[in-house]
């Protein structure tokens, strides 16, 4: 992009047997601006970088028309499958700017606009470097997260803002009521029927009300739910409830994901991706680039209603079962039944993307039960083995 030089051309034309355009290094074209390459992963960046795996349900690449200067190369489209069988990089994401500050803002901007529904992606990790002070400045080498980790470091479960939630459950509650493209909307609004396409909640004598209780992803280790309440209104409008605030709230879902809504008097646009899984659960993502007010992206999942309520927590059976962080293959089993372990000694390799995974005793105790073998496929969240309670081993024995 600084030369405008094609290499892949260059790298044809020698499997053909043609000369290189250009031999000696000095006649290469000045260099004309700055440009900068992102890797957008299939991974965990809040979880040591595990890779992940699932399918790319909602796809939207930044855009890249022409004279932006933004290019993305990728090999996948939606509704493909990231497996444990290909490296799980999504696309290569690539700026170019007149200087390094202008293409770090047209990346910072790509990356807001990049859109991937329920796999965990790097993006908002990249963000994070693209956005340090030391990256600004230049000058960075292999050791920048050794340096600056903890500033660049995200988390997997960020509570979402109260219009964040509102958003989410507007999508919803738009896509229950059959109102995703709804055209006419002031017609619509204004007339009395009971089948008008904004009476989705109508009931005789009161107003619908909804309880919708959303559960973060990416949160292994405890279930936070976050509850809120909707009101239907006879327009087509909703009171929410959250956080023990009312908003007042109407807005109109077009069929191309762009849902537009008004709260309190504010207006927003954002892209939204809304899904129901076959167990009646729902999931749905907001994507935002450019309210300052709103985050960029949030992923909520309301769980059908047989999940609501199950708890993992202060069960010392869960407590000492080992898990898969990540799909993969048992490389090599390092225990067996009856052996003593210490908290965080090695048990399980997995090996995954081309990289091995120690899979470690989450507490001390005796291996008493192992459930897999050496070249077993495993899924992300798969049991592996059981390190009892030392005390109920010595007990028994």
């Amino acid at each position: 992009m600084i030369t405008g030089i094609d290499l892949v051309e260059w790298q044809l034309k020698v499997a053909a047997g043609q000369r290189l355009p250009i031999i000696n290094q000095g006649d290469i074209p000045f260099p004309n601006g700055h440009a900068i390459e992102a890797r957008i992963y299939a991974e965990k960046s809040y979880d040591n970088f595990l890779p992940a795996t699932g399918t790319l349900d909602f796809l939207r690449p930044p855009s890249t028309a022409e004279g932006n200067g933004v290019r993305v190369d990728s090999g996948v489209r939606e509704k493909d499958t990231v497996s444990v069988y290909y490296d799980p990089m999504i696309s290569k994401l690539i700026v170019h700017g007149r200087d390094r500050d202008d293409a770090i803002k047209k990346l910072i901007n790509a990356l807001k606009q990049y859109q991937v529904a329920w796999l965990p992606t790097n993006i908002d990790f990249v963000m994070a470097c693209a956005d340090h002070e030391a990256f600004r400045r230049g000058g960075v080498t292999t050791n920048f997260l050794e340096l600056y980790g903890d500033d660049v470091r995200v988390s997997g479960a960020k509570e979402p803002s109260d219009i964040a939630l509102i958003l989410c459950s507007l999508s919803i509650i738009l896509s229950m009521e059959g109102r995703i493209g709804v055209q006419n909307i002031e017609k619509e609004r204004r007339s009395s029927s009971p089948w008008s396409k904004l009476s989705g909640s109508w009931r005789i004598h009161n107003k619908l009300k909804r309880s919708i209780s959303f559960i973060l992803p990416y949160n292994e280790n405890e279930e936070v739910t976050i509850d809120i309440t909707a009101t239907s209104n006879r327009d087509g409008s909703f009171d929410m409830e959250v956080n023990n605030t009312v908003y007042h709230v109407d807005g109109e879902f077009s069929n191309d994901n762009e849902l537009k809504a008004e709260i309190n008097g504010k207006r927003f646009s954002v892209t939204s991706f809304v899904s129901q899984e076959f167990d009646d659960s729902w999931k749905v993502g907001i994507w935002n680039d450019s309210d300052e007010e709103l985050e960029h992206h949030s992923s909520l999942i309301v769980p059908s209603q047989c999940a609501i309520g199950q708890s993992v927590n202060n069960n010392s059976t869960i407590v000492g079962t080992v898990k898969s962080p990540m799909p993969g293959k048992v490389s090599k089993v390092l225990c067996s039944i009856g052996d003593e372990v210490l908290q965080n000694d090695p048990l399980i390799v997995v090996e995954a993307m081309k990289m091995e995974h120690q899979i470690c005793a989450p507490r001390a105790g005796v291996i008493e039960k192992i459930d897999v073998k050496d070249g077993q496929l495993v899924n992300e969240g798969g049991v592996l083995a059981f390190v009892g309670n030392q005390k109920n081993a010595e007990a028994s024995s």
